[in-house]
């Protein structure tokens, strides 16, 4: 940078010099193009004075010359001898010649005082000519005088900008000169940092242990009470079952109660490990039991009514697998829930997921008591009430579709007898 500062500052020293020496170009220019007096002459020249000069001159001529031919004939008349005449009459018809000249000359038109007159007259035009240029030409000085006054204006606005620059560049340059360390190693990394704790190290496994146990209790939870149910919809005994003198709810209970011990064993081992991470669990586990009962129950219920809706087992474990993704998905352990719409994110508060982490969350690590999370509690609790009674409702339906179907082939196989029978 400072380099480069440099080179560029270098160059607003030309520009600027180059800007100063066609300032004083122009400043010159101009007071030299001001100083030009290009007006032309005021004074009317009265070209009549030639005329009267002509006449005065013709009149004296023709004058002169009436005199002389007088003077002849005077000559002529008097009594002197011819010696004495001689002379004088010479000298007056030299005259007579002389005069006669001057009048062809005067009057001449073709040559002579006319040339003069006409040459009066051709100067008078070319001067009137020479005037309006000499106007013409003043204008366009005063004209380029402005144009160079405006142009000055910009030049000397460019040179004080370019002043400016110099001094910017300058204050740069000086400011980077004064830099004690220039290096970019030191520049990068200009501090030694050794972080000394001052709080002993621990894990952050208390903050993803009430995510991570509802997500296996969740899973499991779907798959076993899926799996459960569609194990016994193939089994060869449960067309048989329907008509045995049990009650239905037997069956629901039986298939809750075996998914629940399992899922039971499984709290139970991941409690068990937990305790050697995070002693300060103990006085958590009574309630996180019930909560994971409730939720596990909840789970359950969800997976069963799964099972009882899909006909084909690889169909109900893949519906499973789904709601179980979509639950995790929206609960806030993958994306944060501030991230998504207002109306998403008050309907995610209601995903059992979302209730069973922020229950354990609540007792665990900010050690909340009970009867601060109750309604909590009461909401799962409402989701194992209206989940069981929606399973003996598919119970019910999924009883009526086997009993007419299984009449129905009976009467289908006792009418292909009968019509065996009348054949025979």
């Amino acid at each position: 940078t400072n380099t480069k500062v440099s080179a560029e500052k270098d160059r607003v020293d030309v520009v600027k010099e180059t800007s100063s020496t066609a300032l004083g170009s122009i400043a010159s220019s101009q007071a030299g193009l001001v100083s030009l007096d290009l007006n032309g002459p005021t004074t009317e020249y009265d070209t009549s004075i030639a005329d009267t000069f002509h006449d005065n001159i013709s009149e004296r001529v023709n004058d002169g010359l009436a005199e002389v031919l007088d003077a002849q004939d005077a000559l002529a008349a008097a009594n002197v001898s011819s010696s004495h005449k001689t002379p004088i009459l010479n000298i007056l018809n030299q005259a007579e010649t002389t005069l006669k000249a001057a009048v062809k000359l005067v009057d001449n038109s073709s040559g002579g005082f006319s040339d003069v007159a006409s040459l009066i007259t051709s100067m008078e035009v070319d001067l009137a000519e020479t005037k309006s240029k000499l106007i013409t030409a003043s204008e366009q000085i005063t004209s380029t005088s402005s144009s160079l006054e405006s142009t000055k204006a910009n030049l000397d606005t460019m040179v004080s900008t370019l002043n400016q620059i110099q001094t910017a560049l300058g204050e740069v340059k000086a400011n980077l000169d004064a830099q004690d360390t220039t290096e970019a190693g030191v520049i990068s990394n200009p501090f030694i940092t050794h972080i000394e704790t001052v709080a002993p190290e621990s894990t952050h496994l208390n903050y993803l242990f009430s995510g991570l146990i509802v997500l296996v209790v969740m899973f499991s939870s779907l798959l076993l009470g899926t799996t459960l149910v569609m194990m016994e919809k193939h089994s060869p005994a449960f067309i048989r079952n329907y008509f045995l003198p049990v009650k239905k709810i037997t069956f629901i209970l039986s298939i809750y109660l075996t998914n629940l011990i399992l899922s039971l064993v499984q709290v139970v081992i991941i409690l068990g490990i937990s305790l050697a991470f995070l002693p300060e669990f103990y006085s958590s586990i009574p309630l996180i039991t019930l909560i994971l009962f409730l939720a596990a129950s909840v789970f359950t219920f969800i997976g069963m009514a799964i099972g009882y809706i899909f006909n084909s087992e690889d169909t109900a474990v893949l519906g499973s697998i789904s709601l179980g993704s979509l639950l995790l998905f929206f609960s806030g352990m993958i994306l944060p829930l501030e991230s998504v719409s207002p109306t998403l994110r008050e309907i995610t508060y209601y995903n059992p997921f979302v209730i069973a982490e922020k229950l354990i969350r609540e007792i665990f690590i900010f050690k909340t008591a009970i009867v601060n999370v109750w309604i909590d509690l009461v909401f799962l609790l409402a989701y194992v009430v209206a989940l069981f009674l929606i399973i003996m409702i598919l119970q019910s339906v999924l009883h009526k579709h086997l009993i007419n179907k299984y009449l129905h082939h009976h009467h289908k196989k006792h009418r292909h007898k009968d019509k065996k029978k009348k054949r025979a």
